[in-house]
C-alpha cells in the first residue's frame, strides 16, 4: 500500500512539472532556430550555443533527476520558474530588435507558475520577469520615464495574470479534491457493501469489514460488536488492529457484559450515534471499561449503533489516535458510518432468517446422514467419526465426546473426545462425579445452559476432561437400546447458552440411532477380534500379525521412522509338556505372552507365530530400544511364579530372542521376518537364554549366558 502511494505521488509530481518541461523544450528549440537564422557575430553565436547546451543539460538534470527524486517541492517550482525566466531573457537578448512578442511568453511563464505552484511562486515569476526586462533595457539604453511606466504596466499585467491563474487553479483544485473525496467515500461504501453482501455468514464478514473500515475511512481502530442471543453482553465479531503499539490487545470472540461498560450501555440505550473526544474519554473512570472499549492511545471515539426494525443488534466502535484537528469525526465520516450500520443491520436481519432456515435444514440433513451412516459401517470409530461430522454441522460446539458404559467394571470408556479441534486419545474414567455419570446412571438427558449460574442448583458437580478449563454450556443424552444403556453422546461449549431444547431433541434422536449402530458394531468387533487372536494366549494369531506388520511397515516408510521386530522362542519348551504335562505347557505360554505384553505399548503388536514361538512388532523403535524391550521380557520371565498342579515350584522358562530393524537391516516386511528369525536361531545355537541383534555385518551385538535347568 505504501509503495503504491509513493508511486502514485511520483507520477503526480511528474505530471505537475510536465507543462514547465514542455515550455523549456519549446524555448530550447526556438532558441536553436534563432541561432541558426539570425546573423550573429561568431563570438555571440558561440556564446549562445554554449548557453543553449547548458540549458539543455539543466533541463534533463532538473526534470529527469531532481523531480523524480524530490517530488513537487515548492523550491523546485521556484527553481524551474527562475530557469524559465532566465531562458526567456536569453532569448529576448538574442532576438534584440525582433523580440516584439516576448512579453507574451513572460505572461505564459507566470501563468504556468501560478497554476502549478500557486500564488507565491507566481509572484516570484512576475518579479523575475520584470527584473529580466529591466536588465535588458538597461543593457541597451538608460531608462526613460516612459520606460518606467511600461515596466510598471507589465508588472501589473504579470501580477494580475498570476493572481487570476492561481485563483482559478485553486478553485479547480478544491473542486477536484471535493470530487476525489466524494469518489473515495463512494468507493468506501461500495467496498464495504461488497463485503457486507458477500456472505450471510457474519463470522466471516465482520472481521473483513472491520479491516476495511479502519483502512478505508481511515481510522486507527475499529471494533464491530454484536449483542448475544440474550442481549445482555456484547461479543466482538471483528476488530482491527488486534494489537496496538501501546500493547493493548483484543480478539474476535471476546465477550463482555453490558454491565461492565456502563458508559457505552448508556449511549446504546439511546440508539444514537455518539462521539467521545479525549476530554469525554477521561470521564470513563473504570479502567476495565476503558481497556475493553479501546486502546490507550485513542483520542476520540465514535460509537454507531447497528439497528434493524427498531431493534438494537450491535455497535460499530471507531477510534482515532490522531488529534481532532487532524482527523475529526466530521459529518461526512459519521454519515458514512451510519450508512454502513444501516446496511449492516439489514444484512444481519436477512442472515438471521437465513440461519434459522438453514439450521432446520441442517438438522433434517443430519438425521438423514446419521441414518445412512448407521448402515454404512460396522467399525465403531468410523461410525463415531461419521456422526461427529454430521452433528457438528447442525449443533456448533467446542467439545464433542462419546463414552461407552462398561457395567462390569463401572467405567466410562471415552472412545472419542474432541475439544476445540484437538482430538484426545481414548481413555477410561470411573463412574463417580461428573455430568456424564449423572446421564448414564439416571438415563436421562441433561442440558446445562450457563454452568456458572446453575452450578449451585445442579444435581452433580462437573469433572473436567480435555482442555483444562470449564465449559459454560453442556448437553448430554443417553444412548439406549432394549438391552439397556450403552453410554452417552455429549456436546459442550465454552460460551453460555450455546444449546437449547431444539438441540436436545436433535441430539436425543441421533443418540437413538447411534445406539443401535454401536450395538451392532460392538458385536461385530467382538466377533472379528476373536477371529484375530490366539485362543490360548489372547495375542494376535500368525495371519493377523503379518497383516499388522505390513501395515506398520507402510506407515513407517511414509513417516520415515524405524520398525523393529523381536522373534522369541521358549527354550526347550517340549520338556515342560513332557515332564509336567500340557496344562503346565499352556501356562508357560500364557505367562510368556503376559510378560511380553507387560513391556510393549498399545501401538505395538504381539502375536503367536506358532507353537512356542512369539513375534513382537515395535513401530518407531530403534534397534537399541528393541534390545531393551527384549531384555526386560527376559528378566520378567525369570521372576514370574510358576508351579505344578501340586504347588511345587517349577524352573522359570527362558527365551531366546532375535532382533532385526527396518530399514536399517532390511527393506521389506518379508526380509525383516527372515532376518529376525535367523537371529533367533543364532541365539539358540549360541546357548539359548540370550538376545541376538542383527547388524550391518550380521555380527552379534550382545550375548547373555543361559541359566536354569534348560541348559
Amino acid at each position: 500500500m505504501i509503495a503504491s502511494t509513493r508511486k502514485s505521488a511520483d507520477v503526480s509530481d511528474r505530471r505537475s512539472f510536465a507543462p514547465i518541461e514542455r515550455v523549456f523544450w519549446v524555448l530550447i528549440v526556438c532558441a536553436s532556430l534563432l541561432i541558426i537564422v539570425l546573423p550573429l557575430p561568431p563570438a555571440d553565436q558561440q556564446q549562445a550555443i554554449l548557453i543553449l547546451v547548458s540549458v539543455t543539460a539543466y533541463t534533463l538534470f532538473f526534470f529527469h533527476w531532481l523531480v523524480p527524486r524530490y517530488g513537487a517541492r515548492w523550491w523546485l517550482h521556484a527553481v524551474a520558474t527562475t530557469a524559465n525566466v532566465g531562458l526567456l531573457a536569453f532569448a529576448h537578448y538574442m532576438l534584440g530588435y525582433y523580440a516584439v512578442l516576448i512579453d507574451a511568453f513572460y505572461v505564459i511563464v507566470v501563468v504556468i507558475a501560478a497554476t502549478t505552484a500557486g500564488w507565491p511562486v507566481a509572484i516570484l515569476a512576475a518579479i523575475l520577469s520584470v527584473v529580466a526586462e529591466v536588465a535588458l533595457m538597461l543593457r541597451q539604453t538608460p531608462l526613460a520615464a516612459s520606460d518606467v511606466t511600461i515596466v510598471a504596466l507589465r508588472a501589473i499585467i504579470y501580477l494580475s495574470a498570476g493572481y487570476l491563474a492561481s485563483s482559478q487553479a485553486a478553485m479547480v483544485r478544491r473542486q477536484a479534491a471535493e470530487v476525489a473525496k466524494r469518489n473515495t467515500e463512494l468507493a468506501f461504501l461500495l467496498n464495504t457493501s461488497e463485503i457486507t453482501m458477500s456472505s450471510l455468514d457474519m463470522e466471516s464478514v465482520l472481521p473483513r469489514l472491520a479491516d476495511k473500515v479502519a483502512s478505508g475511512l481511515p481510522a486507527t481502530f475499529c471494533r464491530i460488536c454484536l449483542l448475544d442471543r440474550h442481549r445482555d453482553a456484547l461479543v466482538t465479531k471483528g476488530i482491527h488492529p488486534v494489537r496496538s503499539l501501546s500493547g493493548w490487545e483484543g480478539f474476535t470472540g471476546e465477550s463482555w457484559s453490558l454491565q461492565s461498560v456502563p458508559t457505552l450501555r448508556e449511549k446504546l440505550d439511546m440508539a444514537k450515534t455518539t462521539i467521545l473526544r479525549v476530554e469525554d474519554l477521561s470521564l470513563i473512570n473504570a479502567e476495565e471499561e476503558r481497556a475493553l472499549l479501546f486502546p490507550d492511545d485513542v483520542k476520540s471515539l465514535c460509537a454507531v449503533p447497528i439497528v434493524s426494525e427498531g431493534k438494537l443488534l450491535g455497535v460499530i466502535l471507531v477510534g482515532e489516535a490522531r488529534s481532532w484537528q487532524r482527523e475529526p469525526f466530521d459529518g461526512r465520516k459519521i454519515e458514512l458510518l451510519q450508512t454502513l450500520a444501516a446496511q449492516l443491520g439489514m444484512v444481519m436481519q436477512n442472515a438471521e432468517l437465513h440461519q434459522a432456515t438453514q439450521r432446520q435444514t441442517d438438522r433434517l440433513a443430519v438425521l438423514v446422514e446419521v441414518a445412512r451412516a448407521v448402515g454404512s459401517t460396522l467399525e465403531i470409530d468410523d461410525l463415531l467419526d461419521l456422526i461427529h461430522q454430521q452433528l457438528s454441522q447442525a449443533i456448533p460446539s467446542d467439545s464433542y465426546f462419546v463414552a461407552l458404559y462398561d457395567k462390569n467394571e463401572g467405567m466410562l470408556d471415552m472412545r472419542m473426545l474432541i475439544d476445540e479441534g484437538q482430538r484426545y486419545p481414548p481413555q477410561r474414567i470411573p463412574l463417580g462425579e461428573g455430568l456424564a455419570t449423572w446421564v448414564v446412571l439416571k438415563r436421562q438427558p441433561l442440558l446445562v445452559r450457563h454452568l456458572s449460574e446453575e452450578l449451585d442448583s445442579m444435581p452433580v458437580r462437573p469433572v473436567i476432561v480435555g482442555q483444562p478449563k470449564t465449559s459454560e454450556s453442556w448437553l448430554g443424552v443417553p444412548m439406549m437400546t432394549s438391552e439397556g444403556i450403552l453410554g452417552l453422546l455429549a456436546v459442550a461449549s465454552y460460551q453460555p447458552y450455546a444449546f437449547d431444547n431444539d438441540d436436545q431433541a436433535l441430539l436425543t434422536t441421533v443418540a437413538r440411532q447411534a445406539a443401535l449402530a454401536l450395538d451392532n458394531a460392538r458385536h461385530h468387533a467382538q466377533v472379528r477380534d476373536q477371529a484375530r487372536r490366539d485362543s490360548l494366549t489372547g495375542v494376535y494369531n500368525h495371519g493377523y500379525l503379518l497383516t499388522c506388520l505390513r501395515e506398520q511397515i507402510e506407515k513407517c516408510t511414509k513417516q520415515q521412522c524405524p520398525l523393529s521386530m523381536i522373534m522369541l522362542d521358549i527354550d526347550r519348551f517340549k520338556r515342560y509338556n513332557d515332564q509336567y504335562g500340557h496344562t503346565i505347557g499352556d501356562e508357560v505360554l500364557k505367562l510368556t505372552a503376559q510378560a511380553i505384553r507387560t513391556h510393549v505399548k498399545k501401538t505395538d503388536a504381539v502375536g503367536r507365530w506358532g507353537g512356542e514361538e512369539f513375534a513382537v512388532v515395535l513401530p518407531g523403535a530403534t534397534t537399541a530400544e528393541a534390545r531393551d524391550v527384549a531384555e526386560r521380557i527376559r528378566q520378567t520371565l525369570l521372576t514370574m511364579p510358576l508351579s505344578d498342579t501340586n504347588g511345587r515350584s517349577i524352573p522359570k522358562p527362558t527365551v531366546s530372542q532375535g532382533i532385526a530393524t527396518f530399514p536399517d537391516h532390511v527393506s521389506t516386511a518379508e526380509d525383516l521376518v527372515v532376518l529376525a528369525d535367523r537371529m533367533l536361531y543364532q541365539a539358540k545355537e549360541a546357548g539359548r537364554d540370550m538376545v541376538k541383534v542383527a547388524g550391518s555385518d550380521q555380527r552379534v551385538l550382545q550375548d547373555r549366558p543361559a541359566t536354569g535347568f534348560m541348559t
